[in-house]
């Protein structure tokens, strides 16, 4: 009986031992680790949300996605002139400081306020009508008196309006179109 109660001791004994040579590998080891390499997440992190192109990244197009759309968005730049960037993927190389990481940008947002309906603008059917001449012509017909709506602010040929808002949106807001 003496026997197995000091086995009981000695096995709880090692146990406690392992336990605590575990928390302390935890302690000294592992957590110091597990916050450098946080630090440098960090440090990548900001880096590669910077505006503007950092040191230690590129852009590059050459990826599965890009490939693919440009098979779709080639045709559709040389109709429209519309231009749809796709070397978009940042890459940011590894070194001590910092992790590799990637982020695809948003390369095809407007870049300036009169883009926000330039650019869409290009994607109607009417756009290439414009650089072909039917303003002057339109403009040449509302001087008819029979032809007043060809005035050229009352028919506008591939306008977009960046202002307008759906009236489901409108209806939200008001309450009062049901």
């Amino acid at each position: 009986m003496k026997t197995e109660s000091g086995q009981a001791i000695i096995e709880s004994v090692w146990i406690l031992l392992l336990l605590a040579l575990l928390l302390t590998l935890i302690k000294d080891v592992i957590q110091p680790q597990n916050i450098q390499q946080q630090q440098r997440i960090d440090r990548s992190r900001a880096e590669i949300w910077r505006f503007g192109l950092p040191a230690q990244a590129s852009d590059t197009g050459d990826y599965a996605f890009a490939r693919q759309t440009q098979k779709v968005l080639g045709p559709v730049a040389q109709l429209t002139g519309l231009k749809l960037a796709s070397d978009n993927l940042r890459l940011l190389t590894k070194n001590e400081e910092q992790v590799a990481m990637a982020r695809i940008l948003d390369a095809w947002q407007a870049g300036e306020p009169g883009a926000l309906s330039a650019r869409p603008a290009l994607l109607t059917p009417a756009a290439r009508l414009n650089e072909l001449g039917l303003p002057q012509i339109q403009r040449l017909l509302s001087w008819l008196h029979f032809t007043e709506e060809f005035a050229p602010g009352q028919l506008r040929w591939g306008y977009v309006n960046p202002d307008a808002t759906p009236l489901e949106l409108e209806c939200a807001q008001k309450r009062e179109c049901r």
